[in-house]
């Protein structure tokens, strides 16, 4: 006939075995092979457990009352934050997808860079609208190099500047690049019609 200690570490060690297999009722969920979580289950062993605490016993019984609730405690606070994981990111390691989605981010999200040039067709250049855009375009680019120029309209008359020259050598098939390069705070400016006729300013 078993003791009374013996029949109390009988029941602890199948409390034991009952929180392995709600942790693997649990692996089971997070990995989709399950529909709902062993919530039923897990509250009934941590009420169990509850009772037992609640009294108490010699420092030997003592003793293994307390592995078992610390191996409770251990897996609790395990199922608790692969919980939170798994419902915030669809899965138990949050800081992976977290850094996941990060990255996805970055690429989703190219990082703009300021132009050095501009293109356009040189049928345009009679119209003194479209040299207003692409000396408002540059204007752009350049402040975003770094480049502050208080009036945009010292840039579009520099524009019609510079291509003054070459509207004679325009064609409809060929096209502006203005192009330029910023050292110390200067810009140079470099126009070129097609692939042939280009000039400096």
């Amino acid at each position: 006939m078993a003791t009374p200690f013996q029949e109390f570490r009988q029941r602890l060690n199948l409390i034991s075995q009952r929180v392995e297999e709600i942790h693997q009722k649990y692996q089971r969920y997070f990995q989709r092979e399950e529909r709902v979580p062993p919530q039923k289950e897990r509250e009934a062993i941590e009420r169990e457990m509850s009772q037992i605490q609640s009294r108490e016993y010699p420092p030997f019984w003592q003793f293994h009352v307390n592995n078992v609730a610390h191996k409770l405690a251990t897996y609790r606070s395990l199922w608790d934050k692969r919980m939170e994981n798994f419902l915030e990111y669809g899965t138990i390691d949050g800081s992976r997808i977290q850094e996941s989605r990060r990255r996805e981010t970055m690429r989703e999200i190219p990082e703009e860079r300021p132009k050095n040039e501009r293109s356009m067709k040189v049928g345009d250049l009679s119209s003194s609208e479209t040299l207003r855009d692409l000396a408002e375009s540059l204007w752009k680019d350049l402040d975003k190099s770094g480049v502050k120029i208080a009036d945009p309209t010292v840039l579009e008359r520099k524009v019609a500047q510079m291509v003054a020259p070459l509207q004679e050598k325009q064609s409809s098939e060929s096209s502006l690049t203005i192009s330029y390069e910023v050292e110390n705070g200067k810009v140079k400016f470099k126009v070129r019609v097609g692939k042939g006729s280009s000039g400096s300013a």
